[in-house]
């Protein structure tokens, strides 16, 4: 099923709405990080004004390194809260280091950095109003509220204008030139070499919305095959960021099996997408 998402919605647009709407089974939230006291605070605020949700605990680890936040007994501590959502206050790379290292071993559903939305909830910084929102000004405000935040903004803003001028815009200029050419609307096949049953032929073009029988095939490998899978690339001719991200996902469910994907045999033109989609690090290519 597709959304169509016609503006932006930002993460603590999303916790307003699942706060503010009543049901029974209220949603159990757990706060871990924030400045020091927030987390309690935020912890007791969303206990006192949510209809929709319940903070079931709160941890501050302070200022300690991802092994020492990550122990068995903190682990522990947040599965036994039983929570549905766990919000973490980090800063970005830690907390999203964070999840990565410990998202197997945590038994929550949803877990997701949303670090200012802690300090919304505790009430120690305010939200911008809507009509700074609706202008795209939300950032403005925030460093009025918080003046520290200038100089993470402002290295993002140049990491943005990196990327949008060296990835960004090449693509969008390299896709719309491979959109001319015939073979942009080519059929596709997968299927396993004769001899090599962990090696996967592909061929032709690989694109939104035609993927439905790529992703049952590759479903297929993984409820039937236990070892490392080698994908040649030979005879592909395109693909889109839809497929990239289903290749993404395989890995990652074959990395869950202790098994690698290799992508062996691929076209410059194969590559350079990849390249522009700043993915080839994620693979294994040969």
């Amino acid at each position: 099923m597709d959304l169509q998402i016609t503006e932006r919605v930002a993460g603590s647009t999303l916790f307003d709405q699942l706060s503010n709407k009543p049901r029974k089974n209220k949603i159990k939230v757990f706060f871990f990080g924030g400045q020091k006291g927030i987390a309690e605070q935020a912890h007791r605020q969303l206990n006192t004004t949510s209809l929709g949700m319940l903070s079931c605990g709160f941890y501050d680890p302070g200022f300690v390194s991802i092994d020492q936040m990550s122990s068995t007994k903190i682990i522990n501590q947040i599965n036994e809260a039983n929570p549905d959502f766990i919000l973490v206050a980090l800063g970005a790379k830690k907390g999203q280091q964070w999840i990565q290292n410990n998202r197997q071993q945590l038994t929550a559903p949803v877990i997701s950095h949303l670090g200012a939305v802690i300090n919304f909830v505790a009430g120690n910084v305010l939200r911008a109003p809507s009509s700074w929102q609706h202008l795209g000004l939300e950032w403005l405000w925030r460093i009025k509220q918080e003046p520290t935040l200038w100089k993470r903004y402002f290295f993002d803003g140049l990491t943005f204008t990196y990327i949008l001028l060296t990835k960004v815009l090449p693509l969008s200029v390299y896709d719309r030139v491979l959109q001319r050419y015939s073979f942009i609307n080519k059929s596709y096949t997968l299927s396993r070499a004769n001899n090599l049953k962990n090696h996967i032929e592909l061929s032709g073009t690989f694109k939104h919305p035609k993927l439905k029988q790529a992703k049952i095939f590759l479903s297929n490998i993984l409820d039937t095959h236990g070892s490392n899978i080698m994908m040649d690339f030979s005879e592909v001719m395109y693909i889109d960021a839809a497929f990239i991200g289903t290749l993404l996902l395989f890995q990652n469910e074959l990395k869950k099996k202790g098994k690698s994907l290799f992508l062996i045999n691929l076209p410059k033109r194969i590559k350079r997408i990849m390249i522009l989609n700043m993915v080839q690090s994620r693979f294994k290519i040969k």
